[in-house]
């Protein structure tokens, strides 16, 4: 009968309730026991536990031989352990390792002189012996070992057997991770694991159940045969609930002997020098403590039941160490739940290389030989990895028995992993890669880009964990990829897989940047994980780039057509600046990650003239500095005009240039109008325009003679003063002007006279002063003598159009 003793962790539950008075105590237990949602670990469909070791294959104990069976019987008497008669012939049985068919079932029924113990009648099977294998017609239960009769079905079996794990495991040539061994069975891992006789048994009075795993000696050495483990197996499934699953066989079958089930969630060894490496785990964190069943190998397959306990190290209900967590009966027929146990209670084929003890031939397991079970470790609150097993027989079924023989093996190793990808600050994804550099990217904008990382958590063997998922960032950086350090992005306590993202960070600076993701575990047996070990140093994976913009740069020449000897000017407009990257982020290592915006853009834009007439010249030979920069760059904005006179006529092409300040890694530089193709920046400096307005000028001149008549006597000695006035007025004033620029005189010019004769005529030799014509000006002449018998003579203001006359003909004062 299956026997469910206590829910999860009924120990404790058990204490609490004997404080209660009985009705109420009544009342939690069966609550606890509905709570628990127990599932029969025989149901499942996942696995078979029917006291066989082999998939699709059913078994029925029908009883013994009466007597020994030659190797060329075709009749044979059964002592049956079943009141019916078999089925209908033909049917399959087993004797040991030789299967036949029975074709006829004599007898009453009636009588069981000379069968053993619990023999319900006798019966007389006809059988043919010709199915084939390697053992067929031999001698049956001539060593008097057994002589087990056994039904055999074969068949569909919902659920894989141990013939399965033990294919899978000798077929897998690694063993180094998790989920690489019957996966093909739907499991998350199983172990099979041979142990040689005379090898691995334990020694001292400190290897018992109840004493910490650096207590326990072993060595290489015999036991008793009954206590003498051959092969032990797990297989462990995970589909909503854990379930686990056990067995093992053993050397002989004389007589019951108790077993143990270790399951350790930290891994456990053997040192050479006889010791255990590793320890219990004990429950922290969500993690349960290791895992102990206990149990009996009953003689003959007898029904059987399991004891649970968890390593708690102090404090428990059980030897102070262990808390029992369920007792549990036999998985046949009824199952159990949550758990249950059972003994293969008639010879069954072995799938595996076999001989126990006291056959006479191998390639069966005999009755009281295998034992298997399984346990809901979700319903049970037990989930967890668990790194290494261990089947042990034990010397009584007290917990602090002495042990026995052991077989220890490797069993899952609950694993981790981060799979991170860079994102933008959505959350969404990166701009694809354009340079070929295996780098996803993004563009600094204005001078910041937010960005975020995402990371898909996979902890594999349980789904009872906890655990830190940090996030951290590295940049600008050329190689490696953020394996230390880094400025924080964010954590958070996560307890389920799933898709993370981390914080937001502002980025001010062009670069490489690197993520990297941890998982820092808080369950015992789950690994800690970091993406960073998977990323390669150029820079794939979790590394991203932030590219710098191209301003735009944008020119206007300030006319379009000038007159030779003017100047020709330019504008520049920039716009699409980044600012500059920020140096306040708090980290001394990557300060400009979440920093605030540096300075605007710096550095200069070069103005250049070409021409005349062409793309390639640089002008010069004219007046100003050909190129010529502009330094006060601040951002977008328009920078100039800036000007230069070309030395001769033509088409001149102005080209922009702007470079970034130096450090300033946000921006690059850019180019306006360097094939000459923008005509905005074309300027025509034309020659003197063919379209003008003229007027006639004349260069006015007058002619004065002096001659000497009357009384006066000698040669015309002394000089001729001409003057020119704009105004009649000015010249008529009665002290006209002597000084060119002053009462409108215009001209002055004083001509020396020769000297030499009694009549001489001079002239002005005017070239400076012009006046245009249908203009009027006004000639004053006055003579000054120089001879003392002459008198000096002024003239009257004449147009200057006419002579003047200077006469000395009546002596006395010049008028």
């Amino acid at each position: 009968m299956t026997q469910r003793v206590l829910g999860p962790k009924g120990g404790r539950r058990r204490k609490r309730l004997l404080m209660l008075p009985l009705l109420v105590a009544a009342a939690l237990a069966l609550f606890f026991i509905t709570s628990a949602q127990a599932t029969d670990p025989t149901t499942t469909g996942q696995f078979e536990l029917d006291k066989n070791a082999t998939n699709d294959l059913t078994t029925q104990a029908i009883g013994h031989l009466d007597g020994n069976m030659s190797a060329t019987d075709t009749s044979i008497v059964v002592c049956q352990f079943i009141a019916q008669t078999p089925p209908p012939p033909s049917f399959t049985i087993q004797i040991e390792a030789e299967q036949m068919t029975v074709t006829a079932v004599t007898g009453s029924g009636s009588g069981t002189g000379g069968c053993p113990s619990g023999t319900v009648n006798k019966r007389t099977y006809a059988v043919d012996r010709s199915l084939g294998g390697t053992a067929d017609n031999t001698a049956h239960a001539a060593s008097g070992f057994t002589g087990d009769v056994t039904k055999i079905v074969t068949g569909s079996v919902s659920g894989a057997d141990w013939d399965q794990v033990y294919q899978q495991v000798t077929a897998d040539a690694n063993d180094t991770g998790p989920d690489d061994k019957c996966v093909a069975l739907g499991a998350v891992e199983c172990a099979w694991v041979h142990d040689p006789e005379g090898a691995s048994v334990y020694t001292t009075g400190g290897s018992k159940d109840d004493l910490d795993i650096p207590n326990w000696r072993y060595t290489d050495s015999s036991v008793p045969d009954a206590d003498e483990i051959l092969d032990a197996y797990a297989i462990k499934y995970s589909n909503g609930h854990q379930f686990l699953y056990f067995g093992a066989d053993r050397l002989a079958v004389n007589g019951s002997k108790d077993f143990g089930f270790w399951f350790f969630h930290s891994p456990v060894g053997l040192n050479s020098d006889g010791t255990f490496s590793g320890q219990h785990t004990t429950p922290s964190g969500g993690q349960r403590g290791d895992l102990l069943i206990l149990g009996t190998f009953t003689q003959g397959g007898a029904a059987t039941n399991i004891r649970v306990f968890e390593w708690v190290g102090s404090g428990g209900d059980t030897n102070g160490v262990l808390d029992l967590v369920g007792t549990f009966g036999d998985c046949v027929p009824s199952g159990g739940n949550d758990g249950c146990g059972t003994i293969s209670n008639t010879s069954v084929p072995s799938p595996w290389p076999y001989q126990a003890k006291s056959a006479s031939t191998g390639g069966y397991l005999p009755d009281g030989g295998l034992l298997e079970g399984g346990i809901d470790l979700t319903a049970l609150g037990l989930e967890g990895c668990f790194s290494s097993f261990l089947a042990e027989t034990r010397s009584s079924p007290e917990v602090g028995a002495q042990l026995k023989d052991f077989v220890l093996g490797n069993f899952e190793a609950c694993g981790s992993s981060l799979t991170t990808t860079p994102k933008n600050g959505t959350g969404g994804d990166l701009t694809a890669d354009s340079n070929s550099n295996n780098l996803v990217e993004a563009s600094i904008g204005t001078g910041t880009v937010s960005v975020k990382d995402s990371a898909v958590l996979n902890v594999t063997g349980t789904s009872s964990f906890t655990g830190t998922l940090a996030f951290f960032i590295c940049g600008p950086i050329l190689s490696d990829t953020c394996s230390t350090g880094g400025v924080a992005a964010g954590s958070s306590t996560v307890t389920t897989n799933g898709t993370y993202l981390s914080n937001a960070v502002t980025l001010t600076s062009v670069g490489r940047y690197c993520w990297r993701a941890t998982f820092t575990s808080g369950t015992t047996g789950v690994p800690n994980a970091s993406d960073s070990t998977a990323e390669s140093a150029s820079g794939t994976g979790e590394c991203f780039e932030v590219l710098p913009v191209t301003p735009a740069l944008d020119t206007q020449a300030v006319a379009s057509t000038v007159n030779f000897g003017q100047a020709v000017q330019d504008n520049a407009t920039l716009t699409g600046t980044a600012t500059q990257p920020g140096t306040n982020g708090g980290n001394a290592t990557y300060p400009t990650i979440n920093a605030t915006n540096g300075a605007p853009a710096g550095g200069k834009i070069t103005f250049t003239l070409l021409g005349p007439n062409d793309c390639t010249t640089v002008t010069s030979g004219g007046t100003g500095t050909n190129p010529q920069d502009v330094t006060t760059i601040s951002g977008d904005g328009t920078y100039g005009p800036v000007s230069y006179t070309p030395a001769s006529p033509g088409t001149y092409h102005w080209k922009a240039q702007y470079f970034p300040a130096s450090g300033d890694v946000n921006n690059l530089g850019s180019t306006h109008n360097a094939t000459c193709t923008d005509t905005d920046e074309d300027v025509v400096v034309q020659k003197v325009p063919t379209s003008i307005t003229t007027s006639q000028s004349i260069y006015p001149n007058d002619s004065a003679t002096v001659s000497v008549s009357g009384s006066s006597t000698g040669n015309v000695q002394g000089s001729v003063k001409f003057r020119l006035f704009d105004t009649l007025a000015n010249c008529q004033a009665a002290s006209p002007s002597d000084t060119v620029g002053t009462g409108g005189l215009l001209y002055r010019q004083i001509v020396n006279l020769p000297g030499d004769a009694t009549n001489s005529t001079v002239n002005t030799t005017n070239t400076s002063v012009a006046v245009s014509t249908n203009t009027t000006v006004y000639w004053l002449v006055e003579f000054t003598s120089t001879n003392p018998a002459q008198f000096g003579r002024k003239s009257v203001c004449q147009e200057s159009t006419q002579t003047a006359f200077v006469n000395d003909s009546s002596g006395g004062t010049a008028p």
